[in-house]
């Protein structure tokens, strides 16, 4: 009986020292968090921050519940993150960590900088029991490339000539996926294409260029010899890398010179007029005065002269000059006299080579 007794004994004591050992139910759930680094982590949607939460009671592990995660930062993720365009990416999911020896983990990745609040809850339904903690994480910009925007609203420049070659410079920024300015990042260049499809003969844009501490960077566009519209594209590269946003799409407008270059008789075929005396038949000359990139150019006094001033009737010019109009045409009336044959209208405007028009007057 004696004996029995001390056993009795024994087994309870031991019974306190494993309760002692494993915590007592009354005592509070205790849960440790820490992360695998302190320094921010890139928001490239690759680079993870690790999370542990260690659930003890009395000092004891518990390896028993479960732990689940949340993140309060839209953009961030409980798993890794390809598409980095979102603009509006969602809120994550929460994520119930695998628990092993009292620790639940979880990777946490983001797509947008700035700081995240975790939040790690234990549960334990069969205990009725819950726990709460929270860890604010930092995560910093990807320097990933992303978007390219143009600083420069409604570029226009003048078309070449055979002289002098017209250039724009033009101003970009660029910036990484997570909006920061993308630092000695790369923003290439191209002309894809114009209106009318033979403004892009001759027209030229900087390969590439180098963004400053700032994003900024810039190209040079050099302009055919005729007008239009050039439409160009530009996207970045971070290192070797090109940036999944959007490429950029802009046009460049590409006035005329405004200088006269040729000066064209647009009645199509010679008109014949008809001797007379005073007050005999006329008919009008049209011509339209064009710039080297072959935009009509208004404003410009046109000279005329009738050659050659055969006898003593030839026929004559009602206007010695007149200015073209805002379509850069110009017209003038020659009346025929008494002298029949052929002639000549000639017609200028500033350094213009003369343009001879031929024309018959008939008996």
């Amino acid at each position: 009986m004696k004996l029995m007794t001390k056993l009795f004994l024994a087994a309870v004591a031991l019974l306190a020292v494993g309760a002692s050992l494993a915590g007592c139910k009354s005592d509070p759930i205790v849960i440790a968090f820490d992360s695998s680094q302190d320094l921010p982590a890139k928001a490239d949607g690759q680079t993870a921050i690790l999370l542990n939460a260690t659930v003890t009671q009395g000092g004891a592990v518990i390896d028993s519940g479960k732990v689940t995660f949340t993140s309060s930062m839209a953009g961030s993720s409980f798993s890794t993150i390809s598409d980095l365009t979102k603009k509006d990416p969602p809120a994550p999911e929460p994520y119930d960590a695998s628990f092993s020896s009292g620790t639940g983990s979880a990777k946490l990745y983001s797509m947008r900088r700035g700081t995240a609040t975790i939040t790690a809850t234990w549960a334990n339904p069969s205990w009725g029991m819950t726990a709460t903690t929270t860890k604010d994480v930092i995560f910093k910009a990807s320097e990933l490339a992303g978007p390219v925007t143009l600083t420069d609203k409604n570029p226009t420049m003048k078309a070449s000539t055979a002289s002098k070659s017209e250039t724009l410079t033009l101003s970009f920024l660029a910036k990484d996926s997570t909006e920061m300015p993308l630092k000695k990042g790369t923003i290439k260049f191209a002309i894809t294409g114009s209106t009318p499809s033979s403004a892009a003969t001759g027209a030229s844009v900087t390969a590439e260029a180098t963004t400053d501490d700032a994003g900024v960077a810039t190209a040079t566009v050099t302009s055919g010899n005729l007008a239009g519209t050039l439409n160009l594209e530009a996207y970045a590269l971070a290192g070797t890398t090109e940036s999944q946003f959007e490429k950029l799409r802009f046009a460049v407008k590409v006035t005329g010179t405004g200088v006269p270059a040729t000066i064209e008789f647009t009645n199509g075929s010679s008109p014949v007029l008809y001797a007379g005396g005073a007050g005999g038949h006329s008919a009008q000359f049209n011509f339209l005065v064009k710039d080297s990139a072959g935009v009509p150019v208004p404003k410009e006094l046109v000279k005329f002269e009738v050659k050659p001033p055969l006898g003593g009737g030839p026929p004559t010019v009602d206007v010695k000059e007149a200015p073209t109009d805002d379509g850069g045409v110009v017209w003038c009336n020659v009346t025929a006299g008494t002298d029949t044959g052929s002639f000549i209208l000639k017609s200028w405007v500033g350094t213009v080579q003369v343009l001879e028009t031929p024309f018959e007057v008939r008996p």
